[in-house]
């Protein structure tokens, strides 16, 4: 099969293909680096399964469609076993290996599976340089292009051995997921900065322009954290440099940068720095996605220099959502923001308009999951609101009615739609108009009329204004602030406790024109100034590290524990699976799971270092039970106890401070008739942002929230999902 070379002489194979049969390529201490070409979607090729190449072993689990092909040699049986012939082979250097594998087909000459065959090959004497295996099977000739084509793959020992020890994890992080990830819309990327960062073992980043792929330590996965980045070959990285965060949408990964050509359209035009932030399953671009985001900025402005007032975002369809998100919910970072064919509200059937007429408790609940509660958080910053009037995934008027709401409020708004469908990253989208409209914003950082929205204490600062308490945190507090012509403050405010004054530093050229000296302010629950404070709480309070929703448990480092208390072992068995199911929730990127833990083996650095999610049943006696008491209102109990009396499963998850480090939280997950997993949060984190919900199966029957003190505060029986669709 003839072979494809990029301009920088790397080679791009098809994958191999292969039924259902694993190969295993043991390589000692070897780093090796998998190429791969964009797949096409040829019906005779289709990926599946595990694909993976570490320092010691190769795996490889593809499939052929049951098709028919033209084997020779098979007799007329119900299954033939046909031995299929694996050459491993060094493109360089004369060196090979053989093996055989064992595969069944039906007299038709459709594969049917394989025998699950693993080989151990032993490459440690092999030295740097591509390599390739190949399948040949009985009744064709050697070179057939059907049914196996090549899979090659880059042996990078030496080159990563030779790269200086500070950079070297960064470097494994880019050939681990080069290895690991499997394809993107069809397509998967290469990297065509990799020879290069070789060649320059002193420092492997220096001078290098183009796609590349970098990578920082996230402490809440505990692993090396990749991302994609663009440098712009006419960027003047001497002076700090502006960033542009992209978004993808559902269906792609953080390499869409470079797997989606149109995306990078005219880079050079208008050079920024580009990175390309990836959403976790199930959290989308909230919580460590978020924290994911902030991350990557912090780690381009280390490596290349930032300019802080020139950073943007720009999304589609999911990250379009995510563009908004994260520009209300961090008004600080961005100086100007673009959404594209986003779907507006989340979820229709629980926009708070309809909830409102059951529920008020329920509506609150809902509407702080609502992107037009957070507008006015928008105040400073532009939003460019880009969609296709044939878009049937995401309706254009989710995008338009997002910015009426901007215009309503005489925010800076800009509309554009294209006589396109859903993906507007085809080439009939002028990208450049977009970077162009960026680059003539800068942050505002001290703007002197701000109008801040909160919800919880997660992200409670808007340049001088931190709000610290809300009176009910099933409601949204509100602060509008203006500092008047004679350099004194005006507040407005709606179910805020306490907030914070916090002037300019003396140093900045705006400090004179702000008051001078931080103050703290409360107001009653009529939003009325208190003249003194009131007195001091006893226990625990709700502040940034400790705070609801129940999903902001997922904003920090997470261990999930089980329950050993019990002595019957089928417990034992049954709650380290439902533990193992929630690990593989979809919360993270690729396979990594959060860390699982029987309650006896949880160290003391564990309960300060990370959020503790604890799997439990009502009879446990186990000591955490009176180390994190379950603080809710008489009638969820009442629902509870109903539910058991009548024989329905149901599970309860309750957010409490941590009793043993200040700054985490823990989750109590107690199930009645069946285990609770985090899967089953997922579903209300669409519907309801409670601090406590009661579940039966995936339906909420009872939510609520707590005060600023974790006493039990509000809470609805009222299922307005359910209303809503028998009504």
């Amino acid at each position: 099969m003839s072979m494809r070379t990029n301009k920088l002489g790397m080679k791009r194979f098809p994958i191999l293909v292969f039924c259902c049969s694993c190969a295993f390529l043991t390589f000692p201490e070897t780093p090796v680096y998998e190429e791969v070409p964009p797949l096409q979607r040829l019906d005779h090729i289709r990926v599946r399964g595990p694909r993976r190449v570490t320092e010691d072993e190769a795996r490889f689990l593809v499939e052929l469609p049951r098709r028919t092909y033209p084997i020779e040699t098979l007799e007329e049986e119900e299954q033939t076993e046909v031995t299929a012939h694996l050459r491993i082979r060094h493109l360089s250097a004369d060196l090979e290996i053989s093996k055989d594998v064992t595969l069944r087909f039906l007299p038709t000459g459709q594969i049917t599976g394989g025998m699950g065959n693993s080989m151990e090959v032993d490459l440690a004497d092999w030295p740097d340089g591509e390599a390739e295996a190949r399948f040949v099977l009985p009744g064709l000739p050697e070179e057939s292009d059907i049914p196996a084509p090549p899979l090659a793959f880059r042996i990078v020992r030496e080159a990563v051995a030779a790269i200086a020890e500070e950079h070297r994890p960064e470097m494994d992080a880019w050939i681990e997921d080069a290895n690991r990830l499997t394809t993107i819309w069809g397509k998967r990327p290469l990297w065509p900065a990799l020879d290069h960062a070789l060649a320059q073992t002193e420092s492997p980043w220096e001078g290098l322009r183009g796609f590349l792929l970098r990578a920082y330590f996230n402490p809440q996965l505990e692993r090396m954290q990749p991302y994609t980045l663009y440098v712009p070959e006419a960027l003047d990285l001497s002076e700090p440099a502006p960033l542009m965060i992209l978004l993808h949408g559902s269906g792609g990964d953080y390499r869409n940068l470079v797997a989606d050509y149109a995306a990078g359209q005219r880079f050079e035009e208008h050079p920024m720095l580009i990175a390309n932030a990836g959403a976790f399953p199930n959290l989308e671009f909230r919580h460590l996605a978020l924290n994911n985001v902030r991350w990557i900025i912090e780690d381009v402005s280390n490596k290349y220099g930032v300019d802080r007032d020139r950073i943007y975002v720009q999304g589609i369809s999911l990250g379009g959502r995510g563009t908004l998100d994260l520009a209300a919910l961090l008004p600080d970072v961005f100086a100007a923001v673009s959404s594209q064919g986003t779907y507006g509200i989340h979820r229709t059937l629980m926009d708070p308009l309809h909830a409102v007429h059951a529920d008020p408790v329920a509506y609150q609940l809902a509407a702080r999951n609502d992107i037009r509660t957070w507008m006015p958080n928008l105040a400073t910053t532009p939003v460019e609101m880009v969609f296709g009037w044939s878009d049937t995934s995401t309706r254009p008027v989710g995008a338009l009615a997002i910015a009426s709401v901007l215009e309503t409020l005489r925010y800076r708004v800009v509309e554009r739609g294209f006589d396109l469908g859903h993906n507007l990253t085809l080439p009939d989208y002028d990208w450049a108009s977009t970077r162009e409209w960026f680059l003539n914003h800068r942050k505002e950082r001290w703007p002197r009329q701000l109008q801040f929205r909160v919800a919880n204490l997660r992200h409670n600062r808007f340049a001088w204004i931190r709000v610290d308490a809300l009176h009910d945190y099933t409601g949204v507090g509100e602060v509008k602030a203006r500092i008047l012509a004679d350099n004194t403050l005006a507040l407005e405010t709606r179910n805020v406790a306490r907030l914070t004054y916090l002037p300019p530093p003396m140093m900045h050229e705006i400090a004179e024109t702000f008051p001078d000296g931080m103050r703290v302010f409360h107001f009653d629950r009529e939003n009325r100034p208190l003249e003194t404070s009131p007195d001091a709480m006893e226990g625990p309070q709700k502040h940034p590290g400790q705070s609801g929703p129940l999903w902001n448990f997922f904003s920090d480092p997470i261990l999930i524990v089980w329950d050993d208390s019990d002595e019957d072992e089928n417990t034992r068995s049954r709650l380290q699976m439902w533990a193992a199911n929630a690990s593989r929730s979809g919360a993270t990127p690729g396979p990594v799971n959060f860390p699982v833990k029987a309650a006896s083996e949880v160290t003391p650095e564990d309960r300060r270092e990370r959020n503790l999610y604890f799997i439990t049943f009502p009879e446990s006696e186990h000591t955490w039970r009176e180390a994190i008491p379950l603080a809710l209102p008489e009638k969820a109990e009442e629902v509870r106890t109903a539910a058991a009396e009548e024989g329905r499963a149901t599970s309860l998850f309750a957010l409490r401070p941590s009793p043993w480090a200040d700054n985490r939280l823990v989750i109590v997950a107690e199930g009645v008739g069946h285990l609770p997993s985090i899967d089953h949060i997922h579903y209300f984190q669409e519907h309801l942002q409670p601090d406590w919900v009661i579940l039966q199966g995936r339906t909420p029957i009872a939510a609520g929230s707590y005060n600023h003190d974790w006493s039990p505060g509000p809470m609805t029986t009222e299922n307005f999902i359910t209303r809503l669709l028998t009504r």
